[in-house]
């Protein structure tokens, strides 16, 4: 190497169209990912929106699977009342649910969460009033704490997809509570 540094400015002569060359392939490859990602952001969603939706799947399946047992092992019309809007509803909502996390390629879960088939094994595992009761106020609780979320997501969800849908349900969840409380009340404590 010479003293005055010209040998490195050679080498570095030599290197540079290799790296601009590099620089050019980079950008590339980078231009398309970056456009995928532009024509995705009308439809981006937060973790918080999607645990919504995921949420909202699996509530949708443990209403449904509570309200055709309660079918079946009920006598009482407001619980039954209760359990038929339960099990139409949630249907639709459900397939509603599904093909709008489809679309935003969020995956959908397959069963309610783990803490709700509990919740179903212990009511069934009852009988008579006391399955009435204890369906009714598990109903009651659920959705005070469905309506809670769903207004969450309303008011602070970021994609509008997932918002309108929170929107459309929370008069069902509404009605919903409506007809656990009276079922509640039609079914005093045993």
């Amino acid at each position: 190497m010479r003293a005055d540094g010209s040998e490195k400015e050679v080498t570095m002569k030599r290197f540079l169209p290799l790296v601009f060359a590099c620089l050019a392939v980079a950008a590339v490859i980078a231009i398309p990912a970056s456009a995928a990602g532009s024509s995705k952001s009308s439809k981006k969603v937060s973790s918080g929106d999607e645990q919504y939706l995921q949420t909202s799947i699996s509530g949708d399946r443990f209403e449904i699977i509570g309200g055709k047992w309660a079918k079946g092992h009920t006598k009482n019309a407001a619980v039954l009342r209760m359990a038929n809007r339960l099990v139409s509803d949630h249907s639709k909502s459900l397939s509603d649910a599904i093909k709008l996390a489809h679309s935003l390629k969020i995956d959908v879960p397959s069963s309610p969460t783990p803490s709700e088939i509990w919740e179903l094994k212990m009511v069934s595992a009852l009988k008579g009033k006391a399955y009435d009761h204890w369906y009714s106020s598990l109903e009651v609780y659920d959705h005070v704490q469905d309506i809670d979320e769903t207004g969450t997501e309303v008011s602070t969800g970021t994609n509008s997809q997932i918002k309108d849908d929170a929107k459309t349900e929370l008069p069902m969840l509404k009605k919903h509570l409506r007809l656990a409380r009276a079922a509640l009340a039609a079914n005093a404590k045993p």
